[in-house]
């Protein structure tokens, strides 16, 4: 199993170097090693003055590889896989069973029920596509 995905640059861990965007030029990348981690510090071009900085930590890629597109191979592979998140975070969102709590298991059970939900409704439209029946095919 594999991770790949963005941190904030709020965290006490990432050294600050990794952090520093006014001293680096666009389109400039840092990068850190583990035996087992990549982080790399990117800091994106965009057409305005500011400049934005993007964290990412993997531990699928060991190179700074770059890819068919000219941006590194790990910010590639993220930016391909992140869809299936955000539009799973957006179902989860509009059917949401989770309450204000400070109670942290709670969090995690309100979180579980909500992908639960999720994922039966993806599998309730997938065998009514199968049966014909008309229900889920939107």
């Amino acid at each position: 199993m594999t991770l790949v995905g963005t941190l904030h640059a709020n965290k006490k861990e990432i050294p600050n170097d990794m952090k520093d965007k006014q001293t680096r030029k666009q389109g400039s990348s840092a990068f850190l090693y583990t035996k087992e981690m990549m982080l790399v510090s990117y800091v994106a071009n965009t057409s305005s003055t500011k400049k934005k900085l993007v964290l990412l930590l993997s531990s699928q890629h060991t190179q700074p590889t770059i890819g068919s597109t000219g941006k590194l191979e790990v910010i590639e592979f993220y930016n391909s896989t992140k869809g299936g998140t955000d539009t799973f975070d957006q179902m989860c969102s509009v059917t949401s069973c989770s309450r204000k709590t400070k109670c942290w298991p709670l969090c995690i059970m309100y979180g579980l029920v909500n992908a639960a939900n999720v994922s039966s409704y993806i599998i309730y439209r997938r065998i009514c596509r199968r049966k014909g029946t008309g229900h889920g095919t939107q």
